[in-house]
């Protein structure tokens, strides 16, 4: 009888803990995963690129023009304050859908003052600290954002970029990967535009003032290639890249996972009914055991009224 009573109340609580974790996993909001792959974009002819980046290297104004270049460049405009403003400038909704958390529905503002535990618990920690911290995100937040949740894992040995992201909603992630690499890829492209701009303006200042015909000859053939350098930078959806995967609309959501679920919600359930049958062992005597132990009691007597009553049923 006791060991009945000790395999009933297992069952019992691996079927009850089983059903709340999976009730929680049915719960937990999908995740879908999308990805991109770049590679360098192919940029005017070799020996052109050599005389742009000579020149700029002679005149401290920057760097080539390389297609190598322009590629390194998206790398470390990649999740930079600069892209963010851009991105916060273009969609001001964004900042509420990223950083919706922070928001105050109620009065149509950010918040200013602690409204979850973890900040009010952070408070005296920040007096001790002189820490004041902004409860409204800024351009920072979202740069801070870009580069932890999308991974940009670059292959140097094939020279290209693999980018995923992962989010709740399946068009918004196909939509912010591809808004994200769009602006980075602009910056650049401005940023290589504001270069040749200078180059071309300090050359024409200096040619007004030259008098040797060949240094006139040579920034002369130099302004000439810089214009054409910046009136290619212009066309083109893309600058600095090229896709070969653009990001795409993820059907299936990358987790949860229902098999891995179910089978850490069977652990679970195992692991807490045997806590329970184990505390029965250890503490007998104790009231929650003797209650258990009355209604395990009450169950088995059902039980088996049914199963007698069965029994004895005519056929």
């Amino acid at each position: 009888m006791f060991y009945m009573r000790l395999a009933l109340a297992y069952g019992l609580a691996a079927i009850f803990f089983f059903l709340f974790a999976f009730k929680f996993a049915l719960g937990v909001a999908p995740i879908y995963t999308t990805d991109a792959l770049l590679i360098p974009k192919e940029q005017g002819g070799d020996s052109q690129l050599s005389t742009l980046a000579s020149a700029t290297r002679l005149l401290g104004i920057g760097g080539g023009g390389s297609q190598n270049s322009n590629f390194a460049k998206f790398q470390k405009y990649w999740g930079s304050r600069d892209v963010a403003q851009q991105l916060v400038a273009k969609h001001p909704e964004l900042m509420r859908q990223m950083f919706g958390a922070n928001w105050d529905n109620e009065n149509n503002r950010w918040y200013d003052h602690p409204h979850t535990l973890r900040q009010i618990v952070a408070i005296p920690l920040n007096k001790i600290f002189g820490v004041y911290p902004s409860y409204a995100p800024s351009a920072q937040d979202l740069a801070n954002y870009i580069k932890g949740a999308m991974v940009l894992d670059f292959d140097q040995g094939n020279n290209e970029i693999h980018v995923t992201f992962s989010a709740a909603d399946a068009k918004f992630a196909q939509w912010f990967m591809a808004t994200v690499i769009s602006e980075t890829d602009k910056a650049v492209r401005d940023a290589e535009q504001r270069r040749d701009q200078d180059f071309i303006n300090f050359s024409r200042s200096r040619l007004e003032r030259e008098t040797n015909v060949s240094y006139r000859d040579a920034l002369t053939d130099s302004v000439r290639q810089f214009e054409m350098s910046n009136m290619y930078s212009e066309a083109g959806d893309n600058f600095s890249f090229q896709y070969v995967e653009a990001p795409a609309l993820p059907i299936n959501h990358s987790a949860p996972r229902p098999l891995t679920y179910t089978i850490l919600a069977l652990v679970f359930a195992n692991l807490v009914a045997a806590c329970v049958t184990g505390a029965l062992l250890l503490w007998p005597r104790s009231a929650p055991a003797r209650w258990i132990g009355g209604a395990l009691d009450w169950l088995l007597n059902r039980l088996g009224g049914l199963f007698s009553l069965g029994r004895r049923r005519p056929t």
